[in-house]
């Protein structure tokens, strides 16, 4: 086969990982944002609260576990994917009758 099948799969694939950790930063950053609101409205309601800077860690560190996790899956079928396009000349036709047979 030619190379550049492998060359445009290789390209897909880092615009993908891109795209992936753009939207991981971007929902982390905003579960961050939001974790501190939250703690500074508490804490103006209430001044018992301790450890803010440790609870508003705890949410970023299991948001980013969390989204971590998910992206590796979506990551995983669209590999998938292009590895299947990659194997059958990307001819998305037969990729549609093989799917709905």
């Amino acid at each position: 086969k030619d190379s550049g099948y492998f060359d445009r799969f290789v390209g897909l694939g880092g615009v993908t990982h891109f795209i992936l950790l753009t939207a991981k930063v971007s929902i982390t950053g905003l579960v961050a944002a939001a974790a501190t609101f939250a703690a500074q409205v508490g804490s103006s309601l209430e001044n018992h609260m301790n450890c803010q800077v440790g609870l508003i860690l705890i949410v970023i560190i299991g948001s980013h576990t969390i989204v971590s996790g998910f992206f590796v899956a979506a990551d995983t079928v669209l590999e998938c994917f292009w590895e299947d396009l990659e194997k059958h000349d990307e001819n998305i036709e037969k990729l549609v009758l093989r799917l709905t047979n």
